[in-house]
């Protein structure tokens, strides 16, 4: 045998496989002839289960994930009853969908079908190789060419050339069937077997199409018909046959240009008579009212065509500002948000050109829709605009949509929201704007949840459901259920929240989704099952979240998601696995506030001190590489896990570096409370009066008595805990906000003098008469060296109100008394009222 060719080193020949096959067991034995045709015809270097049982034996899913993401160029799924059926073949799938999102379609996932199986997640539309259709060797054929390979790497194979029996065959063919094949010459896209035969029912196609196949020009893929070059070459040649062809095409399609996918045949006929102006008012149709991403990017590619190319320049004014609007309006649904923004722009630019009004309107409100999505306040300003331009030209369809969309942008003022949004509604109804209605209804749900009134939000979340199933809009309406099960879950329902995101999940093809709604009800879904306990399906839910195509930080949340979960479920290395991954996509992304955070959670879960101390280093190493703001967060948060890993010093110290970070002073007053806390904790007493002291100094002057409380409550409750000598100092702190309360008034008198008396009283029931008793005498004295003390002793008096109706309390507990709320609440009365009473008197 002649020596095997060597293939050049390409990076993808540089993979560990060339091609992955995945397969039920009950299909193993196709498989096999499959993987021996591959490996000695074609020389690839193929993954097939059973051959690698020894590599496999003892690993986990995690071994599989990279052999179907990373290690391989091609996936070929052999898709049949029993790979449904199969866990292992399922989640091989999901492996392999996710990574052929992120490339070109047909580049990485490659499906047979063995059998007719409808199996969820092979969309409908995608061509396959069939079983019926062809033999191993072409489908080993075809995967090789799929790789680059044209010929077999066997020289004794046969190197037998196809004829090219086109000119010959045509005509041994009769008319009719002449004219069936140049119609299908002649159409770019495939189209099912039964939708030729409803357009030209007075054509035969059965016998037609079986010649065709039996001759190489057509090839099925399914129901769908796909025409080789070898036919197309046989019509091009005669350019009135073929446009006589193209025109049939456009007169049979016109009763059905209403359909999205129909009238992709029409526009693309129109391209190609050159019949630029017909195929624009088809594809601005379609772009200004098609939601579903799979085909909206066709026509977002033949409006980039008109535009680019210059075509558009010569159509008629209205036209070209339409056709602009649709452009810009396809790329914001897609989700290309900077070339919408841009888009928008040239419209505003034409507009003013033209000196068109609705125009600039039109582009205010594309325009802020971008920039509102990249997180661009002059949005609210694009909108503003486009509402006084609708008005001057009295255009309400755009009134009501700019209102609508300011409403959108004032969610954080809910008076101002609910206002704009009345209107909007308002306008939106006197013209029949019923996608704007949806629009509204939906706001309306997003300002509820914000508030928290989630009935509320609730009603018009389903409100916005209904109306968008009345209008058959199935996007939207996934839409709207997907953000109902939210509102469910904050409801606490959860048996309503997961029905509903099982509606999304399965009531709709996976093209029908609107922008994010699988992802927020698989992540909902997943929420709902870990509130419930199924902390498994939580797992695979959240699973799926993180294979889903989704921007960077919604990912790295994704993981930290997955993370806390595996923490929760026990599965300590999956969780240090998926910790790393969120590590190494942070850095990609250079989101260090993630790194930071994946840190600190892996150094929560080290069970070795050492290394919890070098995971806290590196996690500290990330915060300070963050903005200024995230550069706070982060380290707020790191100290955070210092304190929970018992660290206190090591917390006060960060909390330290940042405090000069921090230009508010009330939140730089709280990071210093924060401080004496820690240090407190930390038994660095001195240090935390030297910082108390401090504080007290800066909030000691008039108007800031609030702060005074505040500071001085809050170290009483850290002392509190600190032992008997920590307990006598924490009295003294609330003695102290209590005396400085009497210039706020009684009330806030009473209240820290009930809060007093709430710690008191949680003590044991064996110390409380003891420690009552050394606390009065040692506080008696306390106050008696205060400035401003008197002889008498009233000062005394009053500030030990609390230790006395703890006193009561207690002699009425030992009593067998009863000392329900109401009757503590009368004897606090009573001993605020006797105590102002003797005070008086003196």
């Amino acid at each position: 045998m002649a020596a095997r060719r060597r293939r050049a080193k390409t990076p993808e020949t540089t993979k560990r496989f060339d091609v992955a096959i995945s397969t039920a067991s009950e299909d193993s034995r196709y498989a096999a002839m499959l993987v021996r045709e591959l490996r000695r015809r074609w020389n690839l270097n193929v993954f097939f289960y059973k051959d690698h049982a020894a590599e496999l034996w003892g690993t986990n899913e995690n071994y599989l994930r990279e052999i179907f993401s990373n290690d391989t160029r091609l996936v070929v799924p052999l898709v049949s009853e029993a790979y449904r059926k199969k866990d292992w073949t399922r989640f091989e799938f999901e492996i392999a969908r996710a990574e052929a999102a992120n490339r070109k379609p047909g580049e990485y996932l490659l499906p047979v079908r063995l059998d007719d199986t409808a199996f969820v997640g092979l969309r409908p539309d995608t061509f396959y190789a069939n079983r019926r259709d062809f033999s191993v060797r072409a489908i080993a054929g075809l995967i090789a060419e799929k790789l680059g390979q044209r010929r077999p790497a066997s020289s004794n194979e046969d190197k037998t050339s196809e004829q090219h029996p086109s000119a010959r065959a045509m005509r041994l063919l009769a008319s009719a069937s002449r004219q069936a094949l140049g119609l299908l010459a002649v159409n770019d896209l495939p189209l099912p077997k039964s939708a030729l035969q409803d357009l030209f029912p007075d054509l035969s196609w059965k016998q037609p199409l079986a010649d065709a196949q039996r001759f190489g020009w057509v090839v099925m893929h399914g129901p769908f018909v796909q025409v080789s070059p070898k036919l197309k070459s046989v019509f091009s040649a005669d350019a009135r046959e073929n446009e006589a062809l193209r025109r049939a095409w456009v007169k049979v399609i016109e009763p059905y240009n209403d359909h999205f996918d129909i009238a992709l045949v029409a526009i693309m006929q129109h391209l190609e008579l050159k019949e630029f102006e017909e195929a624009a008012l088809l594809a601005v149709v379609h772009g200004l009212s098609l939601f579903e991403p799979e085909w909206l990017k066709f026509y977002e590619y033949i409006l980039a065509a008109l535009i680019r190319s210059g075509r558009a320049e010569a159509f008629p004014v209205e036209l070209r500002l339409q056709v602009h609007d649709a452009w810009s309006r396809c790329l914001h649904v897609l989700g290309k948000h900077e070339d919408a923004r841009d888009a928008a722009h040239q419209l505003l630019r034409l507009s003013r050109q033209v000196s068109n009004e609705q125009g600039i309107a039109l582009a205010l409100i594309n325009e802020g829709k971008a920039r509102a999505h990249l997180g661009d306040q002059r949005a609210r300003c694009l909108y503003e605009a486009a509402a006084l331009y609708a008005r001057r030209i009295d255009d309400r369809w755009v009134l009501g949509r700019a209102l609508g969309n300011l409403a959108m942008m004032s969610l954080d003022r809910p008076v101002i929201a609910e206002r704009l949004l009345e209107e909007s509604m308002a306008v939106k109804q006197s013209v029949g704007d019923e996608e704007g209605a949806w629009a509204s209804e939906m706001t309306r749900g997003y300002l509820a949840a914000r508030q928290e009134h989630f009935q509320a939000a609730a009603t018009a979340f389903r409100a916005a459901e209904r109306l968008a199933r009345q209008q058959e809009r199935a996007p939207e309406r996934a839409w709207a259920l997907a953000n109902l099960g939210n509102v469910y879950l904050d409801l606490k329902q959860y048996k309503k929240s997961l029905q509903t995101f099982h509606q999304v999940l399965h009531g709709f093809e996976v093209w029908q989704l609107h922008g994010g709604a699988m992802l927020l009800a698989v992540r909902g879904a997943a929420h709902a099952h870990w509130r419930v306990g199924h902390l498994w399906r939580a797992e695979r839910f959240l699973r799926q979240v993180v294979e889903l195509k989704q921007e960077p930080e919604e990912s790295l949340h994704a993981r930290l998601e997955l993370a806390t979960l595996l923490i929760e479920r026990k599965k300590t290395s999956e969780a240090e696995m998926e910790i790393e991954a969120l590590c190494r996509l942070a850095k990609r992304h250079t989101l260090w506030l993630w790194v930071a955070r994946g840190r600190m959670l892996m150094a929560e879960i080290a069970d070795v001190p050492r290394r919890r101390t070098v995971l806290l280093r590196l996690a500290h190493e990330a915060a300070r590489l963050c903005k200024e703001e995230e550069c706070i967060n982060s380290t707020l948060q790191l100290a955070e896990t210092y304190l929970k890993l018992q660290y206190p010093l090591k917390a006060a110290r960060l909390l330290e570096e940042i405090e000069g970070l921090v230009a508010d002073p009330t939140f730089r007053r709280t990071i210093r409370q924060d401080r004496v806390v820690l240090l407190t904790h930390a038994r660095r007493t001195k240090e935390a009066e030297r910082l108390f002291s401090l504080m007290r100094d800066e909030v000691d002057g008039p108007g800031q008595e609030n702060e005074y409380l505040e500071l001085h409550l809050r170290l009483g409750d850290v002392l509190w805990y600190q032992g008997r000598r920590g307990q006598l100092e924490a009295l003294q702190a609330y003695v102290a906000a209590m005396a400085r309360s009497i210039s706020l008034g009684v009330e806030a008198f009473v209240s820290v003098g009930v809060h007093m008396f709430r710690q008191l009283y949680s003590l044991p029931n064996r110390l409380r008469v003891e420690r009552y008793a050394w606390f009065t005498t040692r506080l008696r004295a306390w106050v008696a060296k205060q400035p401003g003390a008197d002889d008498e002793g009233d000062v005394c008096h009053i500030a030990l109100w609390p230790v006395r109706l703890a006193e009561s309390a207690e002699f009425r507990r030992r009593q067998g008394k009863s000392l329900s709320p109401e009757t503590l609440g009368r004897l606090a009365q009573s001993e605020i009222t006797r105590t102002f009473t003797t005070f008086r008197r003196r």
